[in-house]
Order: C-alpha cells, then sequence, then structure tokens
C-alpha cells in the first residue's frame, strides 16, 4: 500500500517535569476537541509527567495536508481550555500506509458520545500516579541472549518473557468471527502491531500504533491502571494517559522489546512445526496451571489473564489476551517437558534450546487452565512435521493436558466449543497444512 498518511508532532510548553494533573487533563481535552476537525485523522496527547517527555500533541492528517496548516485549530483549542501558549511544530514526522481497520479504529477511538462525560474521564485519568519504570529497556541483544541458554535466563524475570495484553471490544469481536485463514492474519496483524511498536521512540507514535491496531493495554501495570479508573471517555485519551502514566514509551519498551523479539525469532528461525495459540479471555481470572508436552518443547507462555471488563459502563472495553507458543525439540532432546499432574502455581519456562529446532517429531501438547472460580480445562494442537506429512489440529477438554495433546495428535480437528461451568470455551485453527498452526482459544 502507497504511503498515504502522517503524523505530526507539536510541542505544548505549558511547564517542564511534572506539570500537575490539572495542566495534563487541559492538554488530553486539547487533542479530543481536535479529533473534531476534518483535516484530523486522530489527535492524541503524552508527557507531563516527568522531563523525560515534556507535554505534546500530535495530528495524524492525510497525505497532501499541511501540518503548519493546523496550527490555527490547535490554537484555538487551547484558547478554548485556557491554555494561553503557542504550540510549536517539531522537526518530526511518522509516515504511514494505514488500512480500513486502522481507520475504522480511529474512528471509534475518537468518537465521543458524551463530551461532559469525556471531560470528567480526562480528569480522572490525567489525576493517575506515575508508575516510575523499574529497570533499564533490554536491548535487542540482551533479549536474545536470554533465549540461549540457562546462564543468561536468571537476567531477565520470567514477566518479560511472558506478558498479557488486551484489545478493545472491536477488534475482540471480529475474532470472534474469525475463521481459517483469518485467524492467521489477526495473529500477524498482532504480531506487526509489536514490532511496529518496539521501533517507536514516541509516545504519541505509540498511542497512534496501539489504536489503530486495535491495543488497549501492553503488561500489567497498564492493566492494573486501568482495572482501577472508574471512567474513560473515550480509547484515545485512555491508551495516551496509561502510556505516560507507567513511564512513557521508555518503560512501555522494556515489554513491547520481549513481545516483539520473541515474534522476530519465530518468523525467523521456527519456520516449522511451531504451535501457537492466541487466548483471548473475556470472562473471569485465568491461570495457566502445567503442560504436557508429547512432542516438541515450550517457547514462550502467559502465566495469568487478568478477569476481562468486556462491557463496562464508563469506559471501553478491555480483554486480556496472551500468546501461548510450542516449537520441536532439537534431534538431541526429547520427551515431555512438564508432567502433567504438576500443578505449579507459577511454573515457569524451561529455556529454549540454542540449537536450531531440527528433528523429525513436530509439536504436539496440551496447555491445561483454571479459573479463579475453580473450573478447569485444557487446550490441545499439534503441528505435524512438514516433510512427514499430517493434518494440523486443535482441540479442547476439560480432562488433563496430557489428555488433550493425546486428542489433538493428528486428528486433523478445526473447530471445537465445550461449556465449562458458566464459560464457553472455543478453540479453532486457521489451516490443516503448513508449518505454523495458528490457533485461537475464545473465552466467553
Amino acid at each position: 500500500m502507497p504511503i498515504n498518511h502522517l503524523q505530526s508532532f507539536w510541542d505544548v510548553p505549558v511547564g517542564t517535569g511534572d506539570i500537575g494533573s490539572d495542566r495534563r487533563a487541559q492538554v488530553a481535552k486539547v487533542a479530543l476537541a481536535l479529533n473534531e476537525n476534518p483535516d484530523v485523522i486522530f489527535a492524541s496527547s503524552s508527557g507531563g509527567y516527568t522531563d523525560a517527555e515534556l507535554p505534546e500533541l500530535s495530528l495524524i492528517i492525510r497525505i497532501g495536508v499541511e501540518p503548519q496548516s493546523l496550527k490555527g485549530a490547535i490554537e484555538e483549542a487551547l484558547a478554548a481550555q485556557k491554555v494561553s501558549v503557542e504550540p510549536v511544530l517539531k522537526d518530526d514526522v511518522r509516515y504511514y500506509d494505514f488500512g480500513k481497520r486502522e481507520l475504522d479504529n480511529f474512528a471509534a477511538a475518537a468518537h465521543v458520545p458524551d463530551l461532559g462525560s469525556a471531560h470528567a474521564a480526562i480528569d480522572e485519568l490525567a489525576r493517575l500516579r506515575y508508575q516510575p519504570h523499574d529497570g533499564p529497556t533490554p536491548s535487542a541483544a540482551d533479549v536474545l541472549a536470554s533465549f540461549a541458554g540457562a546462564d543468561s535466563f536468571a537476567n531477565i524475570s520470567p514477566s518479560q518473557i511472558s506478558e498479557n495484553f488486551s484489545i478493545g471490544t472491536p477488534r475482540f469481536q471480529q475474532l470472534r468471527g474469525a475463521r481459517g485463514d483469518a485467524i492467521e492474519q489477526h495473529i500477524k496483524g498482532l504480531s506487526n502491531t509489536f514490532a511496529s511498536l518496539k521501533k517507536e521512540t514516541n509516545s504519541n507514535a505509540a498511542t497512534a500504533i496501539m489504536v489503530g491496531g486495535g491495543l488497549i493495554t501492553v503488561g500489567s501495570k497498564m492493566w492494573t491502571l486501568y482495572s482501577a479508573i472508574q471512567t474513560a471517555g473515550s480509547v484515545t485519551a485512555l491508551v495516551s494517559q496509561l502510556i505516560a502514566a507507567v513511564g512513557g514509551i521508555v518503560a512501555l519498551g522494556a515489554i513491547i522489546a520481549v513481545i516483539a523479539i520473541a515474534f522476530g525469532l519465530l518468523w525467523i528461525f521456527l519456520k516449522d512445526a511451531l504451535n501457537l495459540c492466541l487466548v483471548v479471555n473475556s470472562r473471569n481470572d485465568l491461570t495457566f496451571t502445567n503442560d504436557y508436552i508429547k512432542n516438541g518443547e515450550r517457547y514462550t507462555i502467559v502465566q495469568s489473564l487478568p478477569q476481562a471488563a468486556a462491557n463496562p459502563a464508563n469506559k471501553p472495553g478491555a480483554v486480556p489476551c496472551g500468546f501461548f507458543v510450542y516449537r520441536k525439540y532439537n534431534i538431541g532432546r526429547g520427551g515431555p517437558s512438564a508432567k502433567d499432574e504438576a500443578d505449579h502455581a507459577e511454573p515457569i519456562p524451561p529455556v529454549p534450546s540454542p540449537r536450531l529446532p531440527i528433528g523429525f517429531y513436530g509439536s504436539c501438547m496440551g496447555m491445561a487452565f483454571r479459573f479463579s472460580t475453580g473450573q478447569r480445562f485444557a487446550v490441545g494442537m499439534d503441528c505435524p512435521n512438514t516433510i512427514i506429512g499430517g493434518t494440523n489440529s486443535i482441540v479442547i477438554t476439560t480432562r488433563s493436558a496430557q489428555d488433550a495433546a493425546q486428542l489433538a495428535n493428528d486428528n486433523g480437528t478445526a473447530d471445537q466449543s465445550i461449556t465449562v461451568g458458566p464459560y464457553k470455551c472455543t478453540v479453532r485453527r486457521a489451516a490443516a497444512l503448513g508449518s505454523v498452526n495458528y490457533g485461537l482459544c475464545l473465552i466467553e
């Protein structure tokens, strides 16, 4: 697709360091107002907590609209908020090739049915306590090294290897209807979103990427803040203020880098016999309890997915998600890597082998989960080695992880639903054949 949109950035010189919740709210309300401008596709604000990120507005516009031509509109919006400063266009720009899905997401995010409620929500968001970043952002080299062997595994925390994220209600509804190739496209789309976020150095640009990609939160800190607020008003204000409160793009990058680099490794090195399951939890707290690996090895898991708020009364819905990835093992390794009977409270993924995953047995495994209400289920997936033959499959059962793996073993199941207490649990896979078995598990 051709480049069709650009994003400009404007300094709003209302102060340095922590400018206070009132000033942060004023700048955010300016961005909200600018979303009503017919030349603006998407406006957001950032900064105002520390000197690392000063107050800033950003505008996404169509190619052909001059950024400087919108200075008057910004000044009017600032004046309406009784902010008497001159916005300054920065020497920075981002270019995008947004498609219909991203543009629809922007339109939904910018829509404000009740301006008074939206302003009240911004006031609450602006009062969020700043969450200081508690460590340096890992470099690509650091993260790659962490997958190389046990010696370096201790250098990063398990939460950096396996973090959850959440999607908005529109994207959740799209996933509910996804079948076949659409499942693969959704998973690849999320992968591309994280890859773009990994490269980003500006919080407003990160907000645009997240909103365009249908993301609401990334990581546990953002989710905790999201859960604590009572109102949100608009997706735009919500995402941008959450990013600012968790430490901006620098802090967010510590989580995003691990997710994105892990995906990068998948597409580069793990091109055969890979089971990848996106678990989407729209109901109660869900915990990964254990797995049984008939063939292959565990690569990435998420230890828990919190209770969703899919249709809250006063804020956009957010549905927690996580990626679970298993690959075929090196020919020098083998056998199950976890006993099905073991029910660990906090299972820690073993370190993948630094050797390339060669071998002839593919990947076949079962993953067991438990709701906070006590009910249990297990998902089984099988991706046979393509040089041997076989059919990809995904199954779901109320039995054990070992049983799920055995049920999935070369049976070709593509779509299955069960009832687990009050919850409907559905699994689907994208295609019968292929070296990556893209799976989806929906909890409703």
